[in-house]
């Protein structure tokens, strides 16, 4: 009985044994595959941010019509999703006004805009056909620009011009910001040379990629570039093609870019 009993022992203790071999050999692995995913999650995180900061920095330079970012920062952080946010204000004749913030998110598996972030709203401002478009975050009323080549489809919501400059004649002691489409392409001396002393550039549309293009297809996505304090553009390009040295009011590099990345 007493050999039963020891044999019993020694098997109890070697089960233990394993058990706790076992369990220390799983919470050593576990420790090491999370350090692992952890450093791994933090290597990667990086690099998204540098790619959401640069698509911070491209939109600040072609995609936001007299929009001026002051702040860049996370306003939201965690493992593996985060949130890169900028404030933003416009610039009308001198006066700083709130605009709707910059939001991109970035996680490990990509970088993109906030929810509706570039999906505004469109609803009649008269009535006749005339629309207006607004933010669908703070209600911010968006620039309209038309191309005179398009030819409406019937499937399209159609859009009469507006002309919305003539109403500020009635507004005393008031500043405004509007939008001005040219019928026909025009150069930038050409601007400059049609441009009254008491208006002040503060961006410059480039256009439309394709005449297919309607004003309804270019809401929020347009493209052009931001003016220096005194509504002009910088003459001199600069050196470098690393965009976080991207100048605000700088053509000629723009343009470089344009030409390097096709």
């Amino acid at each position: 009985m007493k050999m039963n009993e020891d044999f019993d022992k020694i098997i109890k203790k070697e089960k233990r044994k394993k058990i706790v071999k076992t369990f220390a050999i799983s919470v050593v692995t576990t420790l090491a595959l999370l350090f692992i995913g952890y450093t791994v999650s933090n290597r990667g995180m990086a690099l998204q941010y540098e790619k959401a900061k640069e698509m911070a920095n491209i939109t600040d330079m072609i995609e936001s019509p007299n929009l001026i970012s002051r702040s860049q920062y996370l306003s939201k952080t965690g493992w593996v999703t985060s949130q890169l946010k900028s404030d933003r204000f416009k610039n009308i004749d001198g006066y700083l006004v709130a605009a709707a913030p910059l939001e991109i998110n970035f996680s490990l598996f990509g970088v993109g805009y906030a929810s509706d972030q570039n999906s505004p709203l469109t609803v009649p401002i008269t009535k006749t056909k005339d629309i207006g478009a607004f933010s669908r975050e703070n209600g911010e009323k968006l620039p309209l620009f038309f191309n005179p080549k398009h030819k409406q489809t019937e499937t399209e919501q159609e859009v009469k011009t507006t002309h919305e400059a003539r109403t500020l004649s009635g507004l005393k002691n008031h500043v405004a910001e509007v939008a001005i489409s040219f019928k026909e392409p025009m150069t930038y001396a050409e601007i400059q040379a049609k441009l009254p002393d008491n208006l002040l550039i503060n961006w410059y549309w480039l256009g439309m990629a394709s005449d297919q293009l309607s004003v309804t297809d270019t809401i929020g996505k347009v493209i052009g570039i931001n003016a220096d304090e005194a509504g002009k553009l910088e003459d001199e390009s600069l050196e470098t093609s690393s965009s976080s040295s991207w100048s605000s009011a700088n053509y000629p590099f723009f343009c470089d870019c344009r030409k390097n990345s096709s």
